[in-house]
């Protein structure tokens, strides 16, 4: 039997070819295997907008609750929870018995005042004929005018006591300071009523606004009037109240509406967006085209070659991310418009991978 007998290769030169190839195929030479890939080209753009979403409360423009500033007691309530009132509409009285009494006793002391004042009006001018003929003295003469002048002061009191005690009846009366749906009854008659006991909650139902809660660093965002779609409802921005709320750290924001569903209740909740844009150079990617590099740092890949003869390859770019929306990410970076970007795929891909253009994908 005959045998055959190969040369062996030295072990080192075994390892050198190995690496040789290795090294080959990490930078993207000849050896390594062109894979196709999608991309789209790059265009740049001179902002981004971020929208946000916050839920508002439906309130009254105007809001009360109707109480009597004087104690007594309740003779009637004129209207019911629910009801539709007119401004200076009558709701509701208290018993004027006592007030009549004060009244009338008011206008008598005023009626006696003016008797009073007549007398010393003529007491004074036939004590000036006396001292014309130097009958009495100058302090006779002066204590009959300060007697007239007395009696002018006590009707003067008298005559502002009996306007007190007629605004204190007309006080006695409760009306409407405004139009709007009586949305509370606290008392019913027979009832003692004090000074500042509500007896009535009055809302303006036909008047509404939003109010919500919103960080001050975006108040600057709005202008005076600006129109926001909240689904169906068009909101006005109105102003803004400045004042931080101890908890949510927030200021209150007032929207009016420009026609108001018949639907819409007071305390119904709507949702109120807003888009804010910033002043950014950057690109619009994929999210799909997002690579995670070393020490948690983003990138990307484009297609490139160095000499038009060359063949493409896979570049990667570090990114940074402005901005996320939904399938698209805001990015900045070492990119240039027109660029292609690779958009998927990128778990086959090294960086100067040869690839090969399959076809063009929306960003």
């Amino acid at each position: 039997m005959k045998l055959s007998f190969f040369p062996a290769f030295p072990a080192c030169l075994t390892a050198g070819l190995i690496l040789s190839a290795n090294q080959a195929m990490a930078e993207g030479s000849p050896l390594s295997p062109v894979i196709r890939v999608k991309v789209a080209p790059l265009t740049q753009s001179r902002s981004y907008s971020e929208t946000y979403s916050w839920i508002g409360r439906v309130e009254a423009v105007q809001s009360s609750s109707l109480g009597f500033d004087q104690t007594g007691t309740l003779e009637a309530c004129r209207v019911e929870e629910g009801e539709w009132v007119e401004k200076g509409q009558l709701l509701a009285q208290i018993d004027p018995s006592r007030l009549l009494s004060q009244n009338q006793q008011a206008i008598a002391h005023a009626e006696e005042a003016k008797v009073r004042l007549k007398l010393a009006e003529a007491t004074l001018k036939r004590n000036e004929e006396l001292y014309r003929q130097q009958i009495i003295s100058s302090q006779e003469m002066d204590e009959v005018r300060q007697q007239r002048d007395v009696a002018n002061a006590i009707l003067v009191s008298a005559e502002a006591a009996v306007q007190t005690t007629e605004i204190r009846l007309k006080e006695a009366e409760l009306r409407a300071p405004f139009s709007g749906t009586i949305t509370k009854r606290w008392k019913d008659a027979g009832a003692i009523v004090t000074p500042g006991s509500p007896v009535f909650e009055l809302m303006s139902t036909d008047d509404l606004r939003v109010r919500v809660g919103i960080p001050l660093t975006l108040h600057t965002s709005f202008t005076p009037d600006q129109k926001i779609e909240a689904g169906d409802v068009t909101l006005h921005y109105q102003r803004t109240v400045p004042v931080r709320r101890a908890q949510s750290r927030t200021a209150d924001v007032l929207f009016t509406f420009k026609e108001a569903p018949d639907s819409l209740l007071i305390g119904d909740f709507v949702e109120v967006p807003f888009e804010r844009t910033f002043d950014a150079d950057g690109f619009w990617v994929p999210r799909s085209s997002l690579t995670e590099t070393r020490r948690g740092l983003w990138g990307v890949y484009v297609v490139d070659r160095e000499t038009p003869s060359e063949p493409l390859r896979a570049e990667r770019r570090q990114v940074s991310i402005l901005h996320i929306q939904e399938n698209r990410v805001f990015v900045q970076g070492a990119l240039q418009e027109g660029e292609q970007l690779m958009v998927a795929g990128l778990h086959k891909i090294t960086p100067g991978q040869s690839v090969s253009i399959e076809g063009k994908a929306e960003r």
